[in-house]
């Protein structure tokens, strides 16, 4: 029940997210988020890879990280893309080694370590790739909020109508918006 990034260091894969198809290598920065199926097939025997698993609790760390870099791992606009080469791979790499090295560690300040190291590789990525964000950041913050409470109620009975006053927004605004951000329907 995790969000995961996956960064090919060697080898070849084979990637498949929802229903799409990836081919992958060495560079290539996969973004899994904990609601989509996924499966990796092997390619090549000389295959390695960077696996960060994400708790969903990343979410309340909105305020140090930002909306924009957490929308990465949960949001799938239109645009979004699930596998990215990284120009600067040596600068992944090094962001990925520290994220180890700091695994490693029993220091009690490792934790917040990690995440500001997720943090940067997340910024890393924005830089390259803008356009998987959303075109309309102030719009953002209203939906990730609206995503939060329908995670939290959803064993609640809840239709558009109710969420949109929830909200105080109009049904097709929401509705809209909702699916640019996020890549889904509220429903």
């Amino acid at each position: 029940d995790c969000h995961q990034l996956l960064y090919i260091k060697s080898g070849q894969i084979r990637l498949r997210i929802k229903e799409e198809t990836y081919e992958a290598g060495p560079g290539t920065l996969a973004l899994i988020s904990r609601l989509e199926p996924h499966s990796i097939e092997i390619l090549s025997e000389d295959y390695r890879r960077y696996t960060v698993t994400v708790s969903p609790e990343i979410q309340n760390y909105a305020a140090i990280m930002g909306e924009t870099l957490i929308s990465a791992l949960v949001n799938r606009p239109r645009a979004f893309l699930h596998t990215v080469h990284l120009a600067d791979t040596e600068r992944a790499e090094s962001l990925l080694q520290l994220m180890v090295k700091e695994s490693d560690s029993s220091e009690i300040l490792n934790g917040k370590m990690r995440l500001f190291l997720l943090a940067q590789l997340l910024v890393h990525f924005c830089r390259e790739y803008p356009e998987t964000f959303p075109e309309k950041p102030e719009n953002l913050q209203r939906i990730q909020q609206v995503r939060l409470y329908l995670e939290e109620n959803f064993a609640s009975k809840c239709d558009l109508e109710s969420l949109a006053a929830e909200f105080h927004l109009s049904q097709s605004y929401l509705s809209h918006q909702f699916r640019e951000v996020t890549g889904s329907s509220v429903i």
